[in-house]
């Protein structure tokens, strides 16, 4: 079994390992989709002055 999935006392956590699983997910999701704003902008002379805000459709989970 993989390691991860174990919390501190050495016991099969699933639900944990799924939560912190999912949050990398959303992390990496998030990561691409402004990179892509990034590039894009930066392909046309643009750039970031202020704070980009996204909220994410599947979860509604805002992000700064």
């Amino acid at each position: 079994m993989n390691r991860d999935k174990r919390n501190q006392s050495g016991a099969n956590d699933p639900t944990a390992y799924k939560a912190i699983t999912n949050t990398d997910m959303d992390l990496r999701r998030f990561r691409k989709a402004l990179n892509a704003l990034y590039n894009v902008c930066d392909k046309y002379g643009f750039y970031f002055d202020e704070r980009v805000v996204l909220k994410d459709k599947k979860t509604g989970k805002v992000w700064r």
